[in-house]
């Protein structure tokens, strides 16, 4: 009896042992193995109207290397730009001048820019920035010029 008394105590003090030793495993980290954006930003901030040409800045990163980037305007009616750009290594510190489109339906109002990041694994890292309040151009005169000389001129009134 005695030796049944020492072997359960012994079972109970083994699992004791064994289920206070099991740590609570962490979620995964669903940014692992992603590539990085850091620092996107867009300037000027204020005061753009469509037409305009913006220089979208900020740092890329990945440690198993990064493949592509796509830049990304969006207004309320859709897509109005996309642009995809190849990339090599595992940093790439991004500096483009963009025009921000004039289409046919462009609106006045908030744009959304977005950047995704391609990573060799196919992974995709997206940041998105707005720009506040941007305005139709006023447009005065339209001119036509065919051969470095300026043959036709509407005025566009207001």
């Amino acid at each position: 009896m005695r030796k049944i008394k020492y072997l359960a105590l012994m079972l109970v003090i083994t699992m004791i042992a064994v289920f206070t030793a099991c740590e609570k495993d962490d979620p995964a980290d669903p940014d692992s193995g992603k590539a990085k954006i850091t620092n996107l930003a867009i300037t000027p901030q204020t005061g753009l109207q469509y037409g305009d040409i913006v220089t979208l800045t900020g740092g890329f990163t990945d440690e198993t290397g990064l493949r592509s980037y796509t830049v990304k305007m969006n207004n309320t009616s859709g897509v109005i730009f996309e642009e995809t750009k190849m990339l090599t290594g595992k940093t790439f510190s991004l500096d483009d001048d963009l025009t921000i489109p004039l289409p046919k339906n462009a609106v006045a109002g908030d744009m959304t820019v977005s950047v995704t990041i391609k990573n060799s694994g196919d992974q995709l890292t997206t940041e998105e920035l707005t720009i506040s309040d941007l305005s139709l151009p006023t447009i005065d005169n339209l001119y036509v010029i065919i051969n470095n000389k300026v043959e036709f001129e509407f005025f566009c009134p207001v």
